[in-house]
């Protein structure tokens, strides 16, 4: 699992990126094996003149021809909007490969129930 950040108008600095490692793991660790990259984007929205405008966006792509899983976090604070994002595309990401394993079992015994010694 690549991890790939960006920022517009926001400072980096190494504790920021370790709390963005971290809530990564914490949020997709469990989908590792499933995961290719994962591209976390920051944005200073409104820049200087401040309110809701620290923006967090996270794609996430998946193995195999599986489209990209998005989703955004919009706060006040950057931890804030990194801790709503994580949240996001934590339960984006189960859903999405909650219904591939679905899919894969429901073709899997299909095939089976398809027997001609039954008919």
């Amino acid at each position: 699992m690549m991890l790939e950040l960006h920022s517009t108008g926001i400072d980096v600095n190494p504790s920021t990126r370790d709390y963005i490692e971290r809530r990564l793991e914490f949020a997709l660790g469990r989908f590792r094996h499933q995961i290719e990259r994962v591209n976390v984007r920051l944005e200073d929205v409104n820049g200087p003149r401040g309110g809701v405008d620290q923006r967090c966006q996270i794609r996430v792509s998946l193995t195999g021809r599986r489209p990209l899983v998005m989703a955004e976090g919009l706060e006040s604070e950057i931890r804030v909007s990194v801790d709503q994002a994580f949240d996001r595309i934590s339960r984006a990401v189960a859903r999405r490969t909650d219904r591939t394993t679905a899919r894969r079992r429901v073709q899997g015994t299909s095939v089976l129930a398809a027997t001609p010694d039954e008919a």
